[in-house]
């Protein structure tokens, strides 16, 4: 298998104040973001 070095992974995850990622009913469409935040989270991402 050919050596490519060296990759660096970023990830995040959304959760709740206490720890949990989905609400009462098991659901996680509270964590979904409006257009301009996901613009702004994605531009952010590219410049890293």
């Amino acid at each position: 298998m050919k050596d490519i070095g060296k990759i660096k992974l970023i990830y995040s995850m959304l959760t709740s104040p206490d720890g949990y990622i989905e609400d009462a009913d098991g659901k996680f469409g509270w964590g979904a973001p409006e257009d301009e935040q996901l613009h702004s989270c994605i531009n952010e991402l590219a410049s890293l």
